[in-house]
Parts: structure tokens; C-alpha cells; sequence
């Protein structure tokens, strides 16, 4: 059996089954960088060069170390998976891949000049990305943090949040100093635009269907890009939703 008809016909339906929220990201990962490697090869074929290649080409193309490392991490357990199920008895290649040294401190911060652009434009693109970004520049609130964010947990009256599972693994308070934040959270709690979806989650940025989001809104990404904020710089520099 082919990796790839395995990683689409076994392993994916069952991580489906299982509720695992990481579904997309893996997906992403298989079509753009593993399933051009190993798709076509048998579990007997694959080798630690292949997933090298993988590596290789990942950084070639730009990918972080965290991406490349994540993508590894599905080989290992589309692999593990394939040893439950009694189709290979080989080790996984992938433990004698050293995993790329990852590096995420940034030391670029948006300028105020740079900031107005982004919110212009972001305001523009999608409303609930522009109000993430407001809400994550002006309290230093994660990406992640945001997307777990229920209306529980926000206090307007008080001007703070509870944030959880934050990725120090623990729970903090946020405070809402900023006028266009508290502003932005009574606009959301009482907008009657809203779609159905919205207005019936939990979530103060739910994804489309009311459900909390899973990745990383690429509007943001795209607009930084189209706004060429990030031409000519290195990666340690470049701007991102969470500079």
C-alpha cells in the first residue's frame, strides 16, 4: 500500500472519527510537502533520506523549522498508525531525521505607520480578522488564546479577559485598556449583522459555522504580503500576526 492511499484512506478518516482538530493542517501538510516525497512509495521503500528530502525542499521553499518539524510529526504518526494496523513492522524512518533547530523569537514589532496599513486594509478583507488583530496589538493576546475565547470569559464592565490554555499552559487575565477594544468586544456581543452562526456560538471569533477556529486566518498573511511589508527581509524579521 502506497503511503499516500493509506494517509488519505486509513489514517485521515480515522483521526476524523477521533475528532482530531488539527485535520486541515495535516492535510496541508501532506498535499504541498510530503505527498510529492513519499505519495507514491510503499512503507518498504521509504528511507530517512526521503524524509530529508522532505526537510530540504521545506526549507528551500521558506517553511519554518516549526512547519517542517510538524510535518515530520504527521509521517511519525501516519506511520505509527501503520504499525497498529499490522502493514509495516519497520521502524519509523523518521527517528533518525534530526528535527530543524526552531528558533521563533522575533525581535521586528509593527510600526504605528505599519499597523495603520494592515487595520485599513484587514478592515476591509474580513472584519473578524481585523478584530482579532486590534485585540491581539493592543492586549498581546495569541492567536491561539483568541480562538478559545468565550464570551464567559470576557468581562466589559470589569475591562478584562480570561484567557486559557495559553502557551505557557496556564490561564491569565488581560486587560482591556484600550478604548477601540472595548469598543470593538460591545459591537461583537450586540451586532446584529452578524450571521446565524455567529450569533449563536460561544465564541467571541468563531470560524464560519460557530465552531472555534483551528488555524491561523491567511488574511492576515496574504495582506502583510500584499502590502509588501515583508519584501526583502529575512524570515527572523518578518511581520506576522503575532509581531
Amino acid at each position: 500500500t502506497p503511503f499516500g492511499a493509506f494517509f488519505e484512506k486509513t489514517y485521515l478518516p480515522q483521526q476524523k472519527t477521533n475528532g482530531k482538530k488539527s485535520i486541515k493542517r495535516e492535510k496541508a501538510l501532506f498535499t504541498y510537502h510530503i505527498e510529492p516525497v513519499l505519495g507514491k512509495m510503499t512503507f518498504a521503500e521509504i528511507q530517512p533520506l526521503h524524509l530529508e528530502r522532505i526537510k530540504k525542499n521545506m526549507l528551500t521553499a521558506g517553511q519554518a523549522p516549526r512547519s517542517i518539524e510538524y510535518a515530520l510529526a504527521v509521517v511519525r504518526q501516519v506511520w505509527a498508525q501503520a504499525l497498529r494496523d499490522g502493514l509495516t513492522d519497520r521502524a519509523n524512518p523518521a527517528k533518525d531525521v534530526k528535527k530543524p533547530k526552531v528558533n521563533n523569537q522575533r525581535d521586528r514589532f509593527f510600526t504605528p505607520e505599519e499597523e495603520a496599513l494592515l487595520l485599513t486594509e484587514l478592515a476591509k478583507r474580513s472584519p473578524i480578522t481585523y478584530d482579532m488583530a486590534i485585540m491581539s496589538l493592543d492586549t498581546g493576546a495569541r492567536w491561539s488564546e483568541l480562538a478559545k475565547l468565550k464570551w464567559p470569559q470576557v468581562n466589559i464592565e470589569a475591562e478584562t479577559v480570561r484567557l486559557i490554555d495559553t502557551k505557557a499552559g496556564d490561564a491569565r487575565t488581560a486587560h482591556l485598556a484600550t478604548r477601540r477594544v472595548l469598543d470593538m468586544l460591545k459591537r461583537r456581543k450586540g451586532e446584529a449583522g452578524r450571521a446565524p452562526a455567529e450569533k449563536k456560538s460561544p465564541y467571541v471569533f468563531p470560524d464560519r459555522d460557530g465552531s472555534e477556529q483551528q488555524q491561523v486566518n491567511r488574511v492576515c498573511y496574504r495582506t502583510i504580503k500584499d502590502l509588501k511589508l515583508n519584501d526583502g527581509v529575512d524570515r527572523k524579521h518578518r511581520l506576522s500576526f503575532h509581531s
